[in-house]
């Protein structure tokens, strides 16, 4: 049994992991201050934001993923990188933002 394995694929999968925790992150952050600044002190708030993640994150993901760039697969995967990072940083900043507005905290 032989297994191939290159650092590109190791440094890769890594970074995708990375980008993608940070991406889920700051989509699950968001979705908890919209529903606490939108909803303050509902029953079923928790399980609203668990909803508003759910559909924020699969939209976010498919959108991400529907964009092609052309050329090769390592363009695609740079390509994806990037926009994962860039919607990271502002679902990051709008919920900054929000809270500064709607939230005392």
């Amino acid at each position: 049994m032989h297994i191939n394995m290159n650092l590109m694929g190791i440094v890769t999968f890594c970074a995708n992991l990375l980008f993608s925790w940070i991406f889920m992150v700051t989509t699950a952050y968001l979705a908890d201050v919209l529903v606490s600044s939108l909803f303050r002190g509902m029953k079923f708030g928790g399980l609203l934001a668990f909803i508003l993640f759910v559909v924020l994150n699969t939209l976010l993901s498919e959108g991400i993923n529907t964009i092609h760039v052309g050329g090769s697969e390592t363009m695609q995967i740079l390509a994806s990188f990037g926009l994962s990072a860039a919607a990271s940083a502002l679902m990051y900043v709008a919920t900054a933002k929000i809270m500064e507005t709607k939230l005392s905290v």
